[in-house]
């Protein structure tokens, strides 16, 4: 959502207004007599006072350009958009689908997903980013191929100001298991944001969604319960996180 913020200046300027006026006496007129204080024309020329013009004021530096790699604008707002009214209808409505069933789907061959990956680094320096995924999915074995790239998300510069960056690299999206008890596959990338670097790898477990297969959401995490995946900061890796693919059948 984009906000503009519209600043009205208003000047108010006071114009001094010397009003004499003459009082009528007994038959005699008064008259205003300006006062001789013999001090010469006090104007010292132009009235400048001799002090001459005021030095130009130091120009403001130029700020220190970004380290990481800024998105642009128009980036920023297609991303707002995905994760305000696209993500969520998307992910609300695969439950309203049911599971599908496989006996009933394994005929179906293979088939073209497309929708987002979301990674969510659980500390310091935190991400949360969320890009495109696309892969085929074959839905008698589950074997499946593809990848995820075009990563974005906010981060907090050294100031504490948020800085929205574009994520270079991509994560594979492979293996993969299909069977009567749900579908998994594997995930494994690196993303650089200009200053760190988050790396994932693991398997990601879920279940396809539709009479035909028409969605599927695949999750896993690295917690202190659980370690389905693996994440890393520059190198080293940490406790927490999560990795998650929703998408939807072409």
């Amino acid at each position: 959502m984009t906000h503009l913020w519209v600043s009205l200046l208003r000047g108010f300027s006071l114009v001094a207004i010397l009003a004499i006026s003459g009082c009528g006496g007994s038959g005699t007129n008064q008259q205003s007599t300006a006062i001789d204080t013999g001090g010469g024309d006090t104007g010292g020329g132009d009235g400048s006072g001799g002090g001459g013009d005021d030095p130009d004021p130091e120009p403001e530096p130029e700020p220190e350009p970004s380290p990481f790699n800024l998105a642009s604008a128009d980036d920023a707002i297609a991303y707002r958009n995905v994760i305000d009214f696209i993500f969520p209808p998307l992910r609300d409505t695969m439950n309203a689908r049911g599971l599908s069933v496989y006996d009933d789907i394994h005929t179906l061959g293979s088939m073209q997903y497309d929708g987002y990956m979301n990674l969510v680094f659980v500390v310091t320096p935190a991400a949360n980013l969320m890009g495109n995924a696309s892969f085929s999915v074959d839905l008698d074995s589950g074997a499946t191929l593809g990848n995820a790239n075009g990563f974005m998300g906010v981060v907090m510069d050294d100031q504490g100001n948020e800085q929205f960056v574009d994520y270079v690299g991509d994560v594979v999206i492979s293996g993969g298991n299909l069977d009567a008890s749900g579908y998994n596959l594997q995930i494994d990338g690196a993303l650089e944001n200009g200053v760190n670097t988050f790396g994932v790898t693991g398997q990601l477990n879920g279940r396809l969604f539709g009479p035909n297969a028409e969605a599927l959401r695949v999750i896993g995490s690295k917690s202190f319960f659980g370690d389905d995946i693996t994440m890393t900061v520059d190198g080293t890796e940490i406790d927490n996180g999560t990795a998650g693919i929703w998408a939807t059948r072409e």
